[in-house]
């Protein structure tokens, strides 16, 4: 079980990111908001495309969500990391437009 200063740290380090891993899902926040990211990207041995994942929170349209894009296949990590972002906007849009909203 994870305690609340565990949280606390997690989401301390998660806010601390260099600037060149600051993609995917920090893409979508509302200018001057705080956002937490853990991001991943490897290539494959087997294949050479690559695997390319974000997960963090982030503010939108003024709302507070948890975004998470999975994603493998791939030709660069440059692709891959264009292809989460357009993911996590749409997921966003998606919710934002399901709560009622207009679209962010």
């Amino acid at each position: 079980m994870v305690t609340p200063d565990g949280m606390a740290y997690a989401r301390e380090l998660m806010e601390r990111v260099v600037p060149e891993q600051a993609w995917g899902v920090p893409a979508l926040a509302d200018p001057g908001t705080r956002w937490a990211v853990k991001n991943g990207w490897l290539p494959r041995d087997a294949t050479g495309l690559w695997v390319v994942n974000s997960t963090g929170c982030v503010t939108v349209g003024g709302r507070v969500y948890a975004v998470a894009v999975l994603s493998d296949g791939h030709a660069s990590m440059a692709e891959g990391v264009a292809r989460v972002e357009r993911a996590a906007r749409e997921a966003v849009r998606r919710a934002f437009r399901g709560r009622g909203g207009s679209t962010p």
